[in-house]
């Protein structure tokens, strides 16, 4: 049992096939497509011809939402594909509304009642100044670490990129954000998304990873949607980001060879997984590259711009790129996920606090009227993405300063 929020929670998982759920994706599907309408989801698109692949993407649309307007979605079959973009769509429109509690207080002021990490291992943007003193918004959570209450600033919360008022503080993302069928499900999730969004910071830092020959990799199905890649002349590059918290975390980058008579003018994309399974972890990379492969053919996504697909017509450094394919034998090819999301939940706070992580802070998102589970997990003293607006947290300072 692990407690969250004064209550205690437990959850067996019973779907296996490239994910770890508590049941098939057909039951979540025919459970929770009935709350489309209330969240302004208009419909779900099967893109997968658009590309020459055949893995299964699709797209769920939300033209009102607060931060971008579609949700991307993959899996083995169509029905997993579905309520991946379902889902998605699901805790987007949940991180966009925050119904928590809302205080107005000083770092300095929260610590005084309560346990609070050290204010700058929040991912504090770079151009930002603030202090223990300076008054911001705390949403109230639950801290995995110390089993209590706690205070996450709300700008690491939200996901309403429409709302006006000053400059924010911390950087505002949807790493952490997850759904799932139950609240440990969720947490897991999301927690996996926050380790791996902080080894590929890490692994950056220290010279980008380990490449990997595809050709070693040992769980069938993955080497089959690998060789059927090849097969269609998709330049396959993995890559093993696995850090210090001995989490498996894996890239995958995808090219077009410009040499093939199917070739089109493709952005390079990539993709990335984490996960105590491996075949986990490398599956949501490679998927996920496809993933990306399909959603710039599109055009869907409100990030999108014309300078990425002009760059995608400049082929000189995709043929450079392939030219210099290779790769060592997968390493990273351990499974210490178990039967049961407590569980892997256990493994996970462990391994983090071998690094150094005090506190694991958790929001519940979740609502009454809808019954789905969805959470913002935010971890501080972890490294967020690199952005523009990045700034090095307490690992990567420490790093730099060894490295120097």
């Amino acid at each position: 049992m692990t407690e969250l929020f004064g209550q205690n929670y437990a959850a067996s998982k019973g779907y296996f096939e490239g994910t770890h759920r508590t049941r098939a994706p057909e039951e979540s599907l025919a459970d929770f497509t009935r709350h489309m309408p209330a969240m302004g989801i208009t419909r779900i698109g099967n893109v997968t011809g658009l590309d020459r692949i055949g893995f299964p993407v699709c797209v769920a649309i939300r033209p009102n939402a607060r931060a971008l307007s579609t949700s991307q979605g993959k899996g083995r079959s169509l029905a997993a594909a579905k309520v991946s973009a379902l889902m998605e769509a699901v805790e987007t429109w949940h991180g966009e509304r925050p119904n928590g509690e809302i205080r107005i207080a000083s770092h300095a002021e929260l610590k005084r009642e309560t346990a609070m990490p050290p204010l700058y291992d929040f991912p504090v943007r770079a151009d930002a100044e603030l202090s223990e003193t300076h008054p911001l918004p705390w949403i109230n959570g639950w801290d995995l670490m110390t089993g209590k209450p706690s205070w996450l600033p709300l700008e690491t919360v939200s996901n309403n990129f429409v709302e006006g008022g000053q400059r924010p503080v911390f950087l505002r993302s949807t790493n952490g954000l997850a759904s799932g069928n139950h609240m440990l499900e969720a947490v897991v999730h999301a927690l996996c998304e926050v380790i791996e969004r902080d080894a590929l910071t890490m692994s950056s830092l220290s010279g980008g990873g380990l490449a990997i020959c595809p050709r070693s990799v040992p769980d069938p199905d993955l080497a089959m949607l690998l060789e059927e890649l090849e097969a269609k002349e998709v330049a396959v590059f993995l890559t093993d980001r696995t850090v210090d918290t001995r989490v498996p975390t894996f890239t995958c980058e995808l090219i077009d060879n410009p040499e093939s008579p199917m070739w089109r003018a493709l952005p390079q994309v990539d993709g990335h997984g984490a996960h105590l399974d491996y075949s986990v972890a490398l599956s949501r990379a490679v998927t996920e590259a496809i993933q990306a492969r399909a959603t710039v053919i599109s055009g869907s996504r409100d990030d999108l711009f014309p300078q990425d697909y002009r760059d995608a017509t400049s082929i000189e450094h995709q043929l450079r790129r392939i030219s210099e394919r290779g790769g060592a034998p997968l390493v990273t090819d351990w499974t210490d996920a178990a039967d049961s999301f407590e569980a892997d939940l256990d493994i996970l706070l462990e391994r983090l606090h071998g690094v150094g992580v005090r506190h694991v802070l958790i929001c519940d998102l979740s609502r009454d009227e809808f019954g789905i589970p969805v959470v913002k997990v935010v971890v501080p003293g972890l490294e967020p993405v690199r952005t523009p607006f990045y700034r090095p947290g307490p690992r990567a300072r420490a790093f730099l300063k060894e490295a120097a």
